[in-house]
């Protein structure tokens, strides 16, 4: 079978996919950003960026229009009860998150990976194809096209295709979470979160919220657990109409759902907290909420390795002038063809990935990365 060949192939061009083909371009390896969606297009998402995102957005270099910062946050606990909380001064990123559209957010990221050098193409993936050992080494689009590559990163999503490929991921033990968000008229200076009572001493298993744009709208949400049982989800649709109209009732969103608005609601799922999930395997990594990389108590991503010098680095898995690249072989041992791949002695992996020439592109040699911590409760989420 005929395969375009690169070094990498990076499936799901959301903000993990694209700042991983990104980064990879940048360092010389030769990418492909494989997405089922042509660019621009929306998600679901709560369009707020909090300060980890917006320092590491900085650090890319990455420009984006933010249409408001912000520095504090309100909660309204169970009970009515209302407590403010704030960004904190830390030398690893600003005291300040920025609301950003999500279309908008990820259509820069991706522009600026094809800036980079990363070649995107447009399709879903459909069935794997393996070296004669059962070793990943390509995979074909829906369009009969294949694709060929040494690593392949899966950041296409809680859903993903190339971890059920790679046997990474297992739906049946999965910790699931289904939101929804819609946008509504409002005049809050300041975001919102929201946990409520479904009954005395039971309380709703998620939360809601209304992140302020600062142009007189809000987007206001609502996300769901529902820990394995998918079929849940829909519950997460019929809630957001009842959070609306209490949210309307305080005085939060100025108009209440029974008004005629346009439709404008789109939802989707997460998976949580790293359950039924495993990272990495052989030369397949996932990313994102592919990784199951959402904290079940915050329906946030979770603390991550972001080494400052990253998207400085040049990744050795990229092609040397004057040198052919290099094709997987198609027969032959396999030992054959990952002595080939692998370097003689191998470093200890950092953590961020387990294939030493894809962690050139992470982390300075012979250094470990630097972990940022969390220290504001609402970042992008998904």
């Amino acid at each position: 079978m005929n395969m375009n060949q690169f070094d990498a192939v990076v499936v799901g061009a959301g903000p993990a996919g694209s700042i991983a083909a990104l980064t990879l371009a940048r360092g010389g390896a030769h990418v492909a950003l494989i997405d089922k969606a042509r660019f621009p297009r929306d998600k679901a998402c709560g369009d707020l960026i909090g300060p980890p995102g917006v320092g590491l957005l900085s650090e890319l270099g990455v420009r984006v229009e933010a249409t408001r910062t912000v520095r504090d946050l309100r909660v309204i606990g169970f009970g009515g009860h209302e407590i403010s909380m704030w960004c904190q001064t830390t030398d690893a990123y600003p005291d300040y998150a920025s609301y950003v559209r999500r279309s908008g957010l990820d259509n820069a990221l991706f522009n600026e990976a094809v800036r980079a050098g990363a070649v995107p193409i447009h399709g879903r993936i459909g069935d794997p194809i393996r070296h004669d050992c059962g070793r990943l080494i390509g995979v074909t689009l829906d369009s009969g096209r294949a694709i060929g590559a040494e690593f392949f990163i899966g950041a296409d999503g809680a859903t993903t295709r190339l971890g059920q490929i790679a046997d990474l991921v297992d739906p049946a033990r999965g910790l699931w979470c289904f939101a929804i968000r819609t946008y509504l008229p409002s005049s809050l200076d300041t975001p919102y979160i929201i946990l409520w009572d479904e009954k005395p001493w039971k309380s709703f298993p998620g939360y809601g919220w209304i992140f302020p744009d600062g142009t007189g709208w809000a987007n206001v949400g609502v996300g769901i657990g529902v820990g394995s049982n998918r079929s849940q989800g829909a519950r997460a649709t019929r809630e957001l109409d009842g959070f609306i109209d209490r949210m309307a009732h305080r005085g939060l969103i100025e108009t209440p759902a029974s008004e005629d608005l346009p439709p404008r609601r789109l939802g989707g799922w997460l998976r949580m907290g790293l359950a039924g999930t495993k990272v990495a395997a052989g030369n397949v990594l996932l990313a994102g909420d592919a990784a199951a990389l959402v904290n079940p108590y915050q329906a946030k991503a979770y603390p991550r390795p972001w080494p400052a010098a990253a998207p400085r680095q040049r990744p050795s898995l990229g092609h040397r002038p004057g040198r052919p690249r290099r094709t997987p072989p198609t027969s032959g041992t396999c030992s054959d063809g990952m002595k080939r791949l692998r370097p003689p002695s191998r470093p200890k992996p950092c953590g961020t990935c387990v294939w030493p020439r894809l962690r050139a592109a992470c982390s300075p040699a012979g250094r470990s990365p630097t972990y940022l911590p969390n220290r504001w409760p609402s970042t992008w989420t998904s």
